[in-house]
């Protein structure tokens, strides 16, 4: 069996909830604007395990995704003009995934610390993934 590394990416947390709650004005209608986001913020976790990128994220419809590495196609940093002007340091981190069928990322991973850096070691995980699996293939 292959040894399997764990390593997470780093979210900040604090600016995420922030960004959360003000692009959903609408929750500070109903009163419950900052806790939301808090607590939606509190529930993104990103980290790749062996050749996997594990996705977890979502308050009332929590979702735990696992993307094999090998099957991603294209990573894209976005920042909003919300963004840009209010969160200076939020950026969201756009994963693209081979037979998807639509122009929809398969994961958006919100608020990561040096977002750059983490989307670097994301890349050298997936080169990774497609050396292992095209050796498994060849074997």
């Amino acid at each position: 069996m292959p040894d399997i590394t764990t390593q997470k990416l780093e979210i900040d947390r604090e600016l995420v909830a922030r960004y959360f709650f003000w692009s959903r004005l609408w929750f500070l209608l109903l009163g419950w604007g900052r806790r939301f986001a808090k607590q939606q913020a509190d529930r993104l976790d990103y980290w790749i395990e062996g050749d996997m990128l594990r996705v977890d994220q979502g308050l009332w419809w929590f979702q735990r995704k696992s993307i094999p590495l090998a099957r991603v196609t294209d990573l894209t940093l976005i920042q909003g003009p919300f963004a840009r002007y209010f969160f200076s340091g939020i950026w969201t981190l756009f994963v693209h995934t081979a037979g998807r069928g639509t122009a929809f990322p398969e994961a958006m991973l919100y608020g990561l610390r040096e977002s750059e850096a983490a989307r670097d070691q994301l890349s050298a995980a997936i080169d990774g993934a497609v050396k292992r699996s095209a050796a498994e293939h060849a074997a």
